[in-house]
């Protein structure tokens, strides 16, 4: 493989750190060996040891050797830490400064999970680079002084493995990249997956999806295993051509000295080096794998840093560029997009102090006008896309003409119409827009405490109050320079209440008073009314044609006074309530118990793994005996068995190897897809689990990232652990039996190294491992919100700010990582020190007592234990990092944590909430309505509403509406049945003969009420594909009902003029859509589900007042034998509902 050295201002210098180190280590290598060499040769011919020198420079050799081994950890990881850091700031930066959320998830990824894997890149497979430059050159010159024959042997024998490499990376070079980019489809398709659970959940289409996870699973550790064998290929190439190279070096030093043309002291040292030259290749070919992820993180990195960002669209200052004296002037603008009606010409002019309103039915182009003001929308070309690596998401192309003038980015504020935060909390998202300074208006938007609470955690209308809030506040600060400002609004009133909406007017208004230029786009008439400029669509045939009004002159409603007192409201009643269940006693240690320790295939591969370094101890030992035997000149018969066993040795420890690498795999991977699943299982039936899922990021860090991280992380402690002391005991064992008087330092060595070398690794890196699980969980949150705000970010002109304060806390958390990289080396660094000096010591304790031929076997045999001790410490230091990631994802899945969720510790999920001595049907005939009577719940201790009744039946629509907040979520969350009601009962009525079904808690029953949630996601597929998720394949809808669902939501015109009809791309997230659209064809896939108690949430928003009170008529009038529940703060369309239910906030 090309080595990818990374770009950076310390790279030479770490090189250089590197490479000197691998220096002191085959000095030290070369001290070390040279001692034992001449010791073990002093002991065979009879004569005393040279005691003095043997500790002389066999101990300062096995010193030298261990801090040069602990030295090159601590400079590689930090190496790769400054990197990282480096190349994520980068990476940020052009994120936001392009504005684009195109493959959002997969950089996001790419940033933080994709980076890390640049860890074994820097800590494994770069030094051993390095010393492929430098140890083998070394031990071949000082066994070149000692036999010419060896050295001979070894360098026609070492250039074998490199030559091997290549051939083996070009014949798998091409299947290694098609098993790459299958790879990364799958994770797209499994991100899609997490992303849409809420509407799978809603639509009853989770259970199904779950087959399709697994499916989907199943086929990624099928592709992965494929990739691996090829990986793991090379790697078993250079192990065989290493081990059998020794073998042939040892074979060749026992012949030529049963015919005495060599010395034994030049045969033992050339026997004692010659693995030493070949290691650094081994360490090469077993880290090739291990870095392969790295690299090619690397280069993704690159590409993404060289990729051009569009340049906004004629955007112009004016002369003076002073937006005081003028605001936007928009000439003739026209925006053409491939397969959607264009845009335009669209011409108005914005005036300072003044609010212009962009005004018309959903989808007409207001939103886009105002993509265009803000810079999101610029013309892209997707010519040079690669259909390899882009999906159905990709940007589809956009052509705009015509001029805008009078804007200057730097001078802007936008609120998008879904806003997405950069920042953890509120208080801490307009710090970032508009600097600490908070009016009072600002701060009666939200209560004290909502500012402090994690964004996610709140409701959607508290979110966009955060939204509104940040936007005004940094129109304000821009207005405070004396340069003026420009605000841009998308729909700042949606998903509020009439209170909330009313003190959003009322900023909105006192912004343009003060002299700000405001352009929005609403559907709500009462903001409309403050407008002095109107822009108003109508939909004619073609094109979409706009046309100005001076609206009458606004009396604007005046601030609230600085003394208006915010709602007293508890913090996130009922979001922030909603948080993710802490882990209750017994499930941290239930979560071990996760772990696949039943399974076979685990303990054949630890069998194997064991045999692997037991073959390669076997394969030293031996050596070292026929090489003495050898010293004594026997008949050469005498010697074939060592000879042909040496050769077995060195064959049986690289095909071990190999086999134990891919059924190690095969047992993670098997168990990391249906721990996937499982948590699919957990998380879908869990109200507590939807905000972790829905949250930038947050689907990524539970299914996709904790997942992997675990999946990482056991194959580097289940296998090498026990392995490790497998061979330490059989070693012990063996040494025992062949020199008993060397067996005290044997097992004071080897108990050493498998207890206190362990415990001084876990108390080592028990904190560093918990900084490594906080900082990668930390910098996956943070960049999943970044780049999902790039929008914002960019169009607020905020890149510089954003990224400067990105690379501020990342180098933070960066530093306690350097700081812990000290302790990196330390098991390693203990395992070579033991070894070497336990070598030295048997040689003292075993030379006048025991024949040199089994000193020598033993003495080898410990020196073997470097290996297997030395994975031992890194598998430990693995243990901490396993037991975070365990601990974090064991509270779902662990039976422990299923049993705290429950009411009762032994009720199945069907049994939660049934009355005494009833137990629901299990095959409930069709439900048509739900009845709630005095129902109360919540998520923490208290209630966050209590006696609550209603009723929804056909003909008869129920509508609950209430400020953000106040509980309208957890009753859908009740009703649907993931929430056990606290008090009261929730009734599902059967329409068998209009009977009601009796049980509160009906799981079987929940397949006849279908949600859909307030933010509806629509997937990357196409209007079909969306559509036919309302129902599984054997009842999967025609083409005729998907029409006809269209239609009844509003968007049958619209349908009627899309080239493609069904097969018309929707992109991620719905990005080819408008808001109102898919907030339309949300319903309309809820409504196909065939449910007969429907819950649609916020139905309305993004919908003018007209379009939403036509899509509620038309939803209502074409209901059928459906019952519906309206969840809305729109009192207008609430006041339409047979029976409303009005939940209160609470004081």
């Amino acid at each position: 493989m090309k080595p990818e050295i990374p770009e950076g201002t310390t790279t030479r210098g770490w090189l250089l750190g590197l490479g000197a180190l691998a220096a002191a280590k085959a000095a030290g290598l070369i001290a070390l060996m040279s001692a034992i060499a001449a010791a073990l040769a002093q002991a065979a011919a009879g004569s005393a040891v040279d005691v003095g020198a043997l500790l002389l420079w066999g101990i300062t050799g096995a010193v030298v050797r261990a801090g040069a081994t602990w030295a090159t950890r601590v400079v590689a990881q930090r190496a790769a830490l400054g990197v990282k850091e480096e190349l994520r700031s980068q990476l940020v930066r052009h994120r936001v400064e392009s504005g684009s959320t195109r493959r959002e998830a997969e950089v996001s990824a790419l940033a933080s999970r994709g980076l890390d894997g640049l860890d074994p890149y820097f800590r494994d497979y770069l030094p051993a680079l390095v010393s492929c430059a430098v140890i083998p050159l070394a031990v071949g010159a000082r066994i070149l002084f000692a036999d010419w024959v060896s050295a001979l042997i070894l360098v026609l024998t070492i250039p074998l493995v490199p030559v091997f490499m290549i051939l083996i990376g070009l014949h798998t070079a091409e299947r290694v990249g098609q098993a790459q980019a299958g790879l990364d489809r799958l994770g797209r398709h499994l991100t899609e997956l997490a992303r849409g659970l809420p509407v799978l959940v809603g639509l009853r289409r989770a259970d199904q999806q779950r087959r399709a996870l697994a499916q989907v699973s199943e086929r990624h550790r099928v592709a992965t295993m494929g990739t691996l064998r090829t990986a793991f290929l090379s790697a078993f190439a250079l192990e065989l051509i290493a081990t059998l190279s020794v073998a042939v070096v040892a074979v060749f030093i026992g012949v030529r000295l049963v015919h005495g043309s060599m010395t034994l002291e030049a045969g033992l040292l050339a026997l004692l080096l010659a693995p030493d030259a070949f290691t650094p290749l081994r360490d090469l070919g077993s880290a090739h794998h291990a870095s392969e992820d790295g690299v090619a993180a690397l280069r993704r990195v690159r590409d993404e840093l060289d990729a051009p960002i569009q340049p906004e669209h004629g955007l112009h200052a004016g002369d003076s560029g002073d937006t005081d004296a003028t605001g936007p002037v928009i000439s003739d603008l026209v925006v053409e997009r491939a397969g959607r009606e264009s845009v335009g010409p669209v011409s108005f002019a914005a005036a300072p102090g003044m609010i212009t309103a962009l005004l018309g039915p959903s989808g007409c182009g207001k939103s886009t006008v105002l993509d265009v003001l803000a810079g999101t929308l610029r013309a892209t070309d997707n010519s040079a896309a690669d259909p390899a690596t882009d999906s159905a998401a990709a940007t589809e192309p956009v052509q705009l003409r015509g001029r805008v003038n009078g804007v200057d980015p730097r001078r802007r504020a936008m609120v998008a119409q879904a806003p997405r935060f950069a920042a953890a909390t509120a208080r801490a998202e307009v710090a970032l827009y508009a600097g600490e300074d908070r009016t009072r208006e600002l701060e009666a938007l939200l209560p004290e405490p909502l500012w402090d609470t994690p964004l996610e955690r709140l409701s959607p209308g508290e979110r966009r109050r955060v939204g509104v809030a940040r936007g005004v506040a940094r129109a304000h600060a821009l207005l405070r320079d004396g340069h003026g400002s420009l605000l841009l609004l998308d729909e700042p009133t949606a998903h509020l209440d009439p209170d909330s909406a009313g003190r959003v007017r009322a900023l909105i208004a006192n912004c343009a008073a003060q002299g700000v230029t405001v352009v929005l786009a609403t559907h709500d008439v009462e903001l409309a009314a403050l407008a002095r400029l109107r822009v108003e669509w109508e939909l004619t045939s073609s094109p979409v044609v706009s046309t100005i009004s001076a609206g009458s002159p606004a009396v604007y409603p005046p601030a609230l006074p600085s003394g208006a007192p915010a709602q007293a409201r508890a913090v996130g009643q009922e979001s922030a309530a909603a948080a993710e269940p802490l882990a209750t006693p017994g499930t941290a240690r239930g979560a071990w118990r996760l772990l696949p320790l039943r399974s076979w295939r685990l303990w054949a591969a630890v069998g194997l793994g064991a045999l692997s370094v037991l073959a390669a101890a076997a394969l030293s030992g031996l050596s070292g005996w026929l090489i003495v035997q050898a010293s004594q000149q026997p008949p050469m018969l005498h010697l074939m068995v060592a000879i042909v066993g040496v050769r077995a040795c060195g064959l049986a420890r690289a095909v071990l190897r190999y086999r134990e690498r891919l059924a190690t795999h095969d047992v993670v991977l098997r168990w990391a897809a249906g721990l996937r699943v499982r948590l699919w299982d957990s998380l879908g039936s869990d109200a507590r689990g939807w905000n972790r899922l829905t949250r930038p990021g947050g689907a990524l860090a539970t299914l996709i990232a904790e997942v992997d991280e675990l999946r990482d992380a056991l194959p580097r402690v289940l296998v090498p652990i026990p392995a490790a002391i497998l061979a330490a005991i059989a070693s012990a064992v063996t040494i025992a039996l062949v020199a008993p008087a060397a067996l005290p330092v044997a097992v004071m060595v080897l108990a050493l190294g498998v207890v206190a070398v362990p415990l001084l690794v876990l108390a080592v890196e028990r904190r560093a491992a918990r900084h490594l699980a906080d900082h990668r969980a930390d910098v996956a949150e943070r960049t999943g919100r970044v780049l999902a705000a790039a929008p914002d970010l960019s169009a607020n002109n905020l890149s510089d700010a954003v990224s400067r304060d990105f690379a501020r806390d990342d180098a933070r958390g960066t530093a306690d990582l350097r700081r812990d990289a000290l302790g990196a080396g330390a098991g390693r660094a203990a395992a070579s020190l033991l070894s070497g000096v336990g070598a030295v010591a048997a040689i003292l304790a075993g030379a006048a007592a025991t024949d040199p031929r089994l000193l020598a076997l033993a003495v080898l045999l410990l020196l073997a234990m470097d290996e297997p001790l030395g994975q031992l410490g890194d598998a430990l230091r693995n243990v901490p990092v396993l037991g975070t990631m365990l601990a974090r994802v064991g509270p779902w899945v662990s039976d422990d944590a299923r049993r705290a969720r429950l009411p009762a510790a032994s009720a199945s999920p069907a049994e939660v909430g049934a009355e005494p001595g009833t137990r629901p049907s299990t095959q409930p005939g069709r439900v048509d309505g739900v009845r709630v009577s005095g129902l109360s719940a919540g998520y923490g201790e208290k209630p966050i509403f209590s006696d609550v009744s209603g009723e929804a039946v056909p003909g008869r629509v129920w509508a609950v509406t209430g400020p953000s907040g106040s509980g309208k979520s957890t009753l859908i969350a009740t009703i649907l049945g993931f929430l056990p009601a606290r008090q009261g009962s929730v009734e599902l009525r059967e329409a068998k003969g209009g009977a009601e079904a009796a049980e509160r808690w009906l799981p079987a029953a929940q397949a006849g009420v279908a949600w859909c949630p307030q933010d509806g996601y629509v997937f990357d597929s196409t209007l079909r594909g969306n559509l036919a998720l309302a129902r599984d394949r054997e009842h999967a809808p025609s083409e005729q009902e998907m029409e006809t669902a269209l239609h009844r939501v509003g968007l049958g015109r619209w349908y009627a003029d899309l080239p493609r009809g069904l097969d018309t791309l929707t992109g991620a997230g719905g990005e080819r859509l408008s808001g109102g659209q898919r907030q339309r064809l949300a319903v309309a896939r809820t409504l196909l589900s065939g449910a007969g108690v429907v819950v649609l949430d916020e139905p309305t928003a993004h919908l003018g007042q007209d379009e939403g009170h036509e899509l509620v008529r038309d939803v209502t009038r074409g209901a059928g034998p459906t019952a519906l529940v309206l969840v809305t703060h729109d009192a207008a369309v609430a006041a339409t509902a047979d029976r409303l239910t009005v939940l209160p906030g609470r004081h």
